[in-house]
């Protein structure tokens, strides 16, 4: 999808409802907002739009700090239309929207846009520094005519659902708690690119994804994955580590085996899903003792993926 260009002159404006927010991942927490979104939508006969500022924020304000998303951009625009969005805007965001003041959003983001009514969650912040909040927004909706709502806090038990809950979960391996919370089983996409063959030597042939250096990286073990390879979903396990049997100082590997399918895949991209996680990374005493490991995490994967 390509950036608009917000700022031409101005051109035949049509009302609409709009979404607010990041959409990291489009958790449970985002699908919520954007049903609300989709109410009002259609209460009103009106298109629900998302905006999303591209590039992400941070890497304008903050560019030496890792991203860590949980989602790339082709993967956040699919949900997102998924949940019933009408149609993804992507505004350019550099410095100078950035210092844009709280109290002139409205008129250069909202308004422009053609906004009726915005819906956001319980923590959205906007203008410089993050400085408006929701109550802010609604002041500005009815300074200038447009409706808001504010989409309380979902929550998982007590714990509140979010994209840093998330990326947490994931960082720890607890599969369980970001699938629940994203409602999806968690994600990672790759390109497959050149890796040492190790995997072909030991009867069980890897390709080596090299993920978006913007999207986190779950933390290491061993995974029952499926992936979409072209337009065929195909069951795998995937390894994320750094290999110790190998060596000491080698540098993290993303790597899945499919159970079924042996073809060459250099340079195509894959779409994983995370289904389960099998257990953690671990130092071998030899390739036997690897081979018999991989022979029960296959039969493990497969448990997994395709239960009785």
């Amino acid at each position: 999808m390509e950036r608009e260009n917000f700022f031409a002159p101005a051109r035949d404006i049509q009302p609409l409802v709009l979404a607010l927010g990041n959409f990291d991942g489009v958790h449970r927490g985002h699908q919520q907002l954007l049903r609300r979104g989709k109410e009002i939508a259609a209460a009103r006969g009106l298109p629900l739009h998302a905006l999303l500022f591209d590039p992400h924020p941070q890497k304008v304000l903050q560019p030496e700090k890792p991203l860590a998303l949980l989602s790339d951009q082709a993967s956040k625009i699919q949900w997102l239309q998924e949940c019933g969005v009408d149609k993804v805007r992507l505004m350019p965001f550099d410095r100078d929207l950035a210092g844009t003041p709280a109290a002139e959003f409205a008129q250069r983001v909202l308004l422009p846009l053609g906004t009726a009514h915005a819906v956001v969650g319980f923590n959205y912040s906007f203008g410089r520094g993050g400085q408006g909040k929701p109550e802010d927004l609604r002041r500005l909706g009815r300074e200038y005519g447009f409706g808001v709502s504010v989409v309380r806090a979902q929550k998982l038990g007590r714990q509140i659902i979010s994209s840093t809950a998330i990326r947490a979960g994931l960082a720890a391996g607890d599969l369980a708690l970001a699938a629940a919370m994203l409602g999806r089983s968690p994600c990672l996409r790759g390109r497959v690119e050149a890796g040492e063959a190790r995997g072909r030597l030991l009867g069980f042939p890897t390709a080596n994804l090299r993920p978006d250096p913007d999207v986190l990286v779950p933390g290491g073990g061993v995974y029952a994955v499926r992936g979409l390879v072209g337009r065929q979903w195909q069951d795998g396990m995937l390894n994320i580590g750094r290999r110790p049997t190998f060596g000491e100082g080698l540098p993290p590997a993303v790597e899945v085996h499919f159970f079924d399918f042996n073809a060459d895949l250099y340079g195509q991209e894959i779409l994983l899903t995370l289904e389960a996680r099998l257990r953690s990374e671990r130092r071998f005493a030899g390739v036997a003792e690897i081979k018999a490991q991989l022979e029960k995490d296959r039969t493990e994967a497969l448990r997994r993926l395709r239960p009785q």
